[in-house]
């Protein structure tokens, strides 16, 4: 990974494989890039043929980093295939996407003129399917005052047995959030579906357990112990 100042910006090539075993690593030398710079922060795809749940995860926790230091954040050089993955997870809501460096170096004066509305989104729910598994990361604040109507709106292929929450990213969970949530479990395990997370902070692991959200789904400490748990490592 190459981490520079280009263009006015943090520029970050991102390594062509983030997986459980390297992402932790691959975070903290970007958190820790972060906290000496301000500026706006460019994430380099061009060595990244695909991306996968960690990598998923690992960039939407980036963003809520930057943007919570007033940043903006960018994907560049990102090639077909992963444009699909992100505009399948609806990612591309959230993020500025550019095919090549020279159309994200066009169109700079114009990003660097205005603060992007897509700071204001302070809640991401991301679905996608993955080894046969249902991989859903929270990240944010999952409260009433965020649009959680995605969560609605999902609607899981019920074949599909495993779903695996990446919570490493959830920040807050208040009421209304954790009534959408579970909806959401109960929803899953009437179909005979199994939950499973990992991430959840201390204080929304208390709420949760509060509720009774353990009958619906399994805690782990990481990404590796919910795998192995469901026999898919």
């Amino acid at each position: 990974m190459i981490i520079e100042n280009r263009l006015g910006c943090l520029w970050i090539t991102v390594p062509d494989s983030i997986n459980m075993d390297t992402y932790k690593k691959i975070e903290n030398e970007i958190s820790a890039a972060l906290k000496m710079n301000v500026l706006p922060v460019v994430l380099d795809m061009c060595d990244t043929a695909n991306i996968f749940s960690s990598g998923l995860g690992l960039i939407i926790r980036i963003r809520k980093q930057v943007n919570a230091s007033g940043g903006n954040i960018y994907l560049v050089n990102v090639n077909g295939h992963i444009s699909r993955i992100l505009e399948t997870v609806r990612l591309d809501k959230i993020f500025k996407i550019y095919a090549t460096s020279l159309e994200f170096e066009i169109s700079q004066d114009e990003i660097f003129r205005q603060k992007s509305a897509l700071d204001r989104i302070n809640f991401v729910f991301v679905c996608n399917i993955e080894n046969g598994v249902y991989r859903i990361n929270l990240s944010g604040y999952m409260t009433v005052e965020q649009n959680l109507s995605v969560i609605n709106n999902f609607n899981p292929d019920y074949t599909i047995l495993y779903h695996v929450f990446d919570m490493t990213g959830l920040d807050i969970l208040d009421s209304s959030g954790a009534s959408m949530l579970i909806k959401l479990l109960l929803n899953i395990n009437s179909r005979g579906g199994k939950c499973v997370a990992y991430g959840v902070n201390e204080s929304i692991d208390d709420i949760m357990k509060a509720l009774g959200m353990n009958d619906y789904i399994s805690f782990f400490p990481d990404e590796r112990k919910a795998l192995e748990s469901i026999g898919k490592l």
